[in-house]
């Protein structure tokens, strides 16, 4: 009995260390999955960063470009500007929303500038990319596409 309880206990240990062995491999392959895994999110997240820095760059350009442009027509009024609005409107009126850097949005309901409507073959027109500054004096500038239009609010 004694041989094979000690053969017993041999094939224990053979079981045991190809366990073990088992175990060390899938340690080892989700070691390196782990450290794959890790630098793959490292470069997307700094990429993710970059592209948003690059976004914050042109915003700021085109919000130094209009406000120089406008000063010279209000050059003692306070202002609020917009950038990167989105405008929908019917013919007579338009809706501007702009996002801010506050978390809320900034939306008016503006009368629509001719000239601006006639650029578009419909009535009803939806454009993004406009830029608005709104004036104490109730006067609103929008720029696209580099053409400054004048108007104000629509109930006025």
């Amino acid at each position: 009995m004694k041989i094979n309880l000690l053969v017993h206990t041999q094939g224990s240990r053979i079981d045991t260390n190809q366990h073990s062995e088992k175990i060390r491999t899938l340690r080892n392959v989700l070691l390196v999955f782990g450290i794959v895994g890790f630098f793959v999110v490292g470069f997307v997240v700094v990429n993710y960063f970059t592209l948003f820095q690059n976004q914050t760059n042109e915003d700021q350009v085109t919000k130094t470009t209009i406000t120089q442009q406008l000063s010279q027509n209000h050059d003692n009024l306070s202002h609020r500007s917009y950038d990167n609005c989105l405008a929908y409107g019917s013919g007579q009126s338009m809706t501007v929303t702009c996002p801010t850097g506050y978390g809320y949005v900034y939306q008016a309901i503006l009368t629509a500038p001719q000239k601006l409507v006639s650029e578009f073959s419909d009535q009803v027109f939806s454009i993004r990319g406009i830029s608005v500054v709104e004036y104490s004096d109730g006067s609103v500038v929008l720029q696209y596409h580099k053409n400054v239009y004048t108007t104000s609010f629509f109930a006025n």
